[in-house]
Parts: C-alpha cells; structure tokens; sequence
C-alpha cells in the first residue's frame, strides 16, 4: 500500500468518525434519552439490548456486558444508568426507580455445585458474574456468604456451568431464579443451597434532566422484559 493510499483511508475514517459524532449529537438535540443498562441476564447481551429498546421506543438504549464497559460508559454521561442496587451504590448514584419481585427489592442468591450442597460460610472456591471488578466482587461475595473464598470470576450466568463441568470451582453464586434453567442445561447432578444474604434487584439512576422521563418509561416495561431481570413491578 502507498503513502497515497494510506493518507485517504486515514482521512476517510477521519471522515466517518466525525459523522458519527455528529449523528449522536443530533440524536441528543432532538431529544432522544440514552439509557445505559448493566444487568446480567439469561440472554445475550445483544438480545437482551434488543428487547429492551423495543420495550422503550425514543430512548438509546445500550447494553453491556462487562463491568468495566459499563465503567467507560459511565464517563460517557447517559441520561439514566439501569443495573443492580449493589452497583449504583459503588457507584454513589442514587435509586429513582426500585424492581421488585413481589416479596421485595432484593432477591435470594444460591451457592449450586455438583454432587452434594456445600456450606456457604465453608466454601472455598466459587465462581461468579463480574459485576463489581476485582476488590468489589471480594466484598459482594463476603456480604452474601459470611466467608472470602476465592472467586473465579466470569462475564455471562452462562459461563458459569462450564466452571462446574470443568471442576474449576466448588460452587457457583447466582441468583437463585437461575437455578432450575442452570439444572436443565446440564446432566451434572447440581444441589442448590441458599446464600444467607440477599442482593439488590435492578434499580434505575437518573443522570439528568432529560433522563427524569425515563421513571415512567422503566415502571411501563412490558413484563417480558422485567421478568428477565427478576422483576414483577417497579416501585
């Protein structure tokens, strides 16, 4: 490739990247809310992202699936920040809206491992969805079992049975819902114990001013798409 060819593809993504600055702009100026969720799911993030903003016409919706994308999009200043209560409280950002199950806004976690239930105050490995990075998840693990195992940390609930195939870890921590999909996925002989804390259910934060609509538009969610996230009603 020549120095020629070289300078206009340099330029052409100039080019692009300006467009797509001034597109979100646009967006931004017409009104359009932008709505960053962290809330992991028994679906793709993709899919998950998908139902959601159909569920939310006239609001960017985006999806992440890892906690330190959700950080960088933090910088970003979205208008309302939806994810676990545990995570807008690392965050020092302030619940508007609370999910609820019908029993609460928080629901029950449970320690599952294969062939017999293990003690959770006597655990030593566990596997887990990131959803804190390294030193929150020591602490979120420790509130919900009396006890510091070392933890195997994993992106996706689904990457968590692969830990339990593999013996990588004594048992996994998941939300409790979970279990019986977990079960079904696999022929390992999975016993399920339930961790003596309890978690956070998604909440939403308003970030602006423009976000404040974004209330009523979580507490109208079409139940699908609650029930994906554990959610019966939004308080």
């Amino acid at each position: 490739m020549n120095r020629r060819r070289v300078l206009e593809l340099a330029l052409g993504a100039s080019a692009a990247l300006a467009v797509g600055v001034g597109a979100q702009r646009t967006a931004r100026a017409d009104g359009e809310r932008r709505l960053h969720a962290f809330v992991p799911t028994g679906m793709g993030v993709l899919s998950f992202q998908k139902l959601l903003a159909r569920a939310m016409p006239g609001t960017q919706v985006v999806v992440f699936g890892r906690h330190r994308d959700f950080e960088t999009g933090l910088a970003e200043g979205p208008d309302g920040v939806l994810t676990l209560e545990p995570i807008l409280r690392a965050k020092q950002l302030r619940p508007a809206v609370l999910g609820n199950n019908g029993s609460g806004s928080k629901e029950p976690y449970a320690l599952i491992s294969v062939g017999r239930a293990v003690e959770p105050s006597k655990v030593a490995s566990v596997g887990a969805v990131d959803i804190l990075g390294r030193q929150g998840m020591k602490e979120f693990v420790a509130s919900l079992l009396g006890a510091s195992p070392k933890i195997e940390p994993v992106t996706k609930v689904e990457d968590l049975l692969p830990l339990l195939q593999l013996a990588s870890v004594e048992a996994v921590l998941a939300p409790e819902r979970f279990v019986r999909s977990l079960q079904a996925k696999s022929k390992l002989d999975l016993h399920a114990t339930r961790a003596p804390g309890a978690v956070g259910l998604p909440a939403l934060s308003i970030m602006t001013a423009a976000g404040a609509a974004l209330a009523q538009d979580v507490r109208r969610l079409d139940p699908q798409v609650s029930e994906e996230m554990g959610v019966t009603r939004w308080d």
